[in-house]
């Protein structure tokens, strides 16, 4: 029987990546207010610790963790010391990504180490953690949900942005298959795409733009963008034992626009 109790986390751990800002301190702080204890997986020490502190601010539980999501040995002491600290693992959010360092370029401007990056940050990442925190998980017998963060862009291909799209693709499929193996230990495992979301990063680009807000909205059947509240809210969902039978999907969080992508009508029909 379904009930509010349902969509609780009450007596659960949480790592959730690249939690500093964004839509991954929306998803921390939104899984800590259902119950469960976080641990913030940073690289930014700064933005690590205001998380966590904020978060304790309000009475529940959190641990920062300055964390290289790119560096398995980083991952391991992380996933170490959010043992030590709350006893177990029962959920992983794999959020950090994004273009980083690199920028939207064609193809043929594109340098090796772009490449290079956009897959380490948007694919091997994931595995890294994956491979790090699944054994806990599988050694502790009580299941537990791993969320991929991914995106539209993993979808649907977008011009210049080649590496981060394949990457992303990537993603959704390992996904899949790991849900595969995972799920005969009761690990749930499933990604959220998102589409265009209201973060720091993307408001501070807005003036280089060109309106691209305003027209991204316009073509999505919302009329709005997204906010870290809405993915958080998915994923808050997707971790929870009401989607105790929900594996191996990729749930769009993005307003309707690759379902319903809004494109002005020829006036000829």
């Amino acid at each position: 029987m379904i009930s509010l109790q349902s969509y609780a986390l009450q007596g659960k751990t949480a790592i959730v990546t690249g939690a500093g800002q964004g839509i991954g301190k929306g998803i921390a702080e939104a899984l800590a207010s259902l119950g469960a204890r976080v641990v913030i997986a940073e690289m930014n020490a700064a933005t690590c610790k205001k998380t966590a502190d904020e978060i304790k601010a309000k009475g529940q539980r959190a641990l920062g963790v300055v964390t290289d999501v790119m560096n398995a040995a980083s991952v391991e002491k992380m996933v170490e010391a959010a043992v030590k600290e709350f006893g177990q693992i029962d959920i992983l959010v794999n959020n950090a990504g994004g273009m980083g360092k690199t920028r939207p370029k064609p193809l043929v401007e594109m340098t090796e180490e772009d490449w290079d990056f956009n897959y380490a940050l948007n694919a091997k990442a994931h595995y890294i953690t994956i491979h790090a925190v699944a054994p806990v998980m599988i050694k502790q017998g009580k299941g537990g949900a791993i969320v991929n963060i991914a995106s539209i862009g993993g979808s649907i291909g977008h011009e210049n942005l080649t590496p981060y799209g394949a990457a992303k693709a990537s993603l959704i499929n390992m996904t899949a298959a790991v849900a595969g193996e995972l799920g005969p230990h009761g690990i749930r495992v499933n990604a959220v795409s998102p589409g265009t979301i209201v973060t720091p990063l993307t408001q501070a680009a807005e003036p280089l733009r060109q309106g691209f807000t305003q027209k991204t909205a316009d073509m999505t059947p919302l009329r709005r963008l997204g906010n870290p509240d809405d993915i958080a809210g998915a994923v808050a969902f997707l971790c929870s034992p009401a989607a105790g039978f929900i594996t191996a999907i990729n749930m769009l969080v993005d307003g309707g626009r690759l379902g319903c992508a809004r494109i002005p009508m020829n006036p000829v029909f």
